[in-house]
């Protein structure tokens, strides 16, 4: 009996040892699961970190193939509520090669195809487990019928969660047997679905939105650049009109002042058509080229004015971006000045006369525009602001609404220096 006792003994001692370093083997287990979770969702935090727009997807699928081969199940996929809450798509999806895909079954599904899982998952804040899709409720009939017709015998999903709206929710199934879920693969789930998949979609839905903004953005941008270049081209055509009709009236008239005074109105005109023709035919609708602009004007002043001798006009401009509220006032500037010089600046005894217009921005981002002839100049009396002429008093008007200033010169024949702030 004793030996019995002691056997006795022996075989009780045996069974807390077996029993205790099966628990220590247990433990140490389930430890190094739990590092493998940790140092898993290291791996798939890292993926999401510095993602651009473009990669959500594929990092979306990198995270759900890595959990899925973690926790050993053989399918996984997201699916995501409609903006009007009243249907459900398949967005995202990795199987085994084992299992069959369910993206194409899934696309704008009615929440009435799935009611019960619609609603647990608004509901719910925590994964839902199902070990045996045989044995949920009736309350669960549809959605048995659609998962056991994809082959799956246990599930697990988890919400996915933005501030106060559920997005959709992820689904993790098993399809070969009828899988135990432990804790940590719950805690894997809950914290990659909610830290990164929610986030990224949110990102992803963002980076949509933005774009359909920029692209809608654009769309008004090409409208209106369209309508602005009609207008354009309207005024340019209308102020041609309006200079032709002055032409046939100037043809009409026997009086020498009133065929000037006509004449020098179609300059004008046309010094304003050719600020609207040049922004029509522009890529910049906004401002113009001030050396196309002035060159364009001046060859159009030099060829329509005959003067009786040859003029030589040269030209220092600067290739300056002008607003329309610029160059209008300094078309029409130019045009009186240029206008001016032609039919008083010369006698017969100039020799080799010149009209030189300069346009360049100082130190003070201002603009300065220099008109000069090497003419007769103007008489030592002559005040430009007591002028009562049509013509200097719209030059210094034109001036003022430039908010600028002009200074004349009657050295070596006549300089105009206008300075006005280019602003913009």
């Amino acid at each position: 009996m004793t030996m019995d006792s002691a056997d006795d003994d022996n075989l009780s001692y045996g069974s807390f040892s077996e029993d205790f370093f099966s628990q220590v083997e247990l433990l140490k287990h389930r430890i190094d699961q739990q590092q493998k979770c940790v140092e898993l969702v290291g791996l798939i935090s890292h993926q999401f970190s510095k993602i651009l727009p473009s990669e959500i997807d594929e990092s979306i699928i990198f995270a759900l193939k890595t959990i899925s081969e973690f926790i050993g199940i053989d399918r996984s996929y997201i699916m995501l509520f409609a903006s009007d809450n009243s249907k459900i798509t398949c967005t995202h999806e990795w199987h085994s090669k084992d299992s069959t895909p369910l993206s194409k079954a899934y696309r704008d599904v009615t929440i009435d195809n799935l009611p019960r899982i619609c609603q647990t998952v608004r509901e719910a804040t925590d994964s839902i487990y199902i070990r045996d899709i045989n044995s949920l409720s009736s309350e669960w009939t549809n959605e048995q019928i659609a998962w056991s017709a994809d082959g799956v015998l246990s599930k697990l999903i988890s919400p996915l969660l933005s501030q106060n709206s559920v997005l959709g929710f992820i689904c993790f199934d098993s399809t070969n047997d009828n899988k135990t879920w432990t804790k940590d693969d719950i805690f894997l789930l809950s914290q990659t679905s909610r830290q990164f998949i929610s986030q990224a979609l949110v990102r992803k839905e963002l980076a949509q939105e933005e774009q359909k903004a920029k692209k809608s953005l654009q769309v008004a941008l090409e409208e209106k650049e369209v309508l602005l270049r009609e207008v354009y081209h309207r005024v340019k055509n209308n102020m041609q009109v309006i200079a032709s009709l002055l032409q046939l009236q100037s043809g009409k008239l026997s009086d020498d002042n009133a065929i000037h005074a006509l004449d020098v109105s179609q300059d004008r005109v046309r010094a304003m058509a050719l600020v609207h023709e040049k922004l029509y035919q522009s890529h910049d609708l906004a401002r113009l080229n001030a050396k196309d602009y002035v060159a364009d004007l001046a060859k159009s002043l030099m060829n329509s004015h005959n003067c009786g001798h040859p003029i030589t006009l040269k030209q220092d401009v600067d290739a300056i971006k002008l607003t329309v509220d610029h160059m209008i006032p300094l078309g029409l500037i130019i045009n009186e000045m240029i206008s001016n010089a032609q039919k008083h600046a010369f006698s017969a005894a100039v020799q080799s006369p010149e009209i030189t217009i300069s346009l360049k921005r100082d130190n003070d981002s201002d603009i300065i525009v220099i008109i000069q002839d090497n003419g007769v100049g103007m008489p030592d009396e002559f005040d430009i602001t007591r002028s009562n002429t049509l013509g200097m008093s719209l030059v210094q008007s034109l001036t003022r609404q430039l908010r600028g200033h002009m200074e004349l010169s009657k050295d070596c024949g006549t300089r105009f220096m206008i300075k006005f702030p280019a602003r913009e």
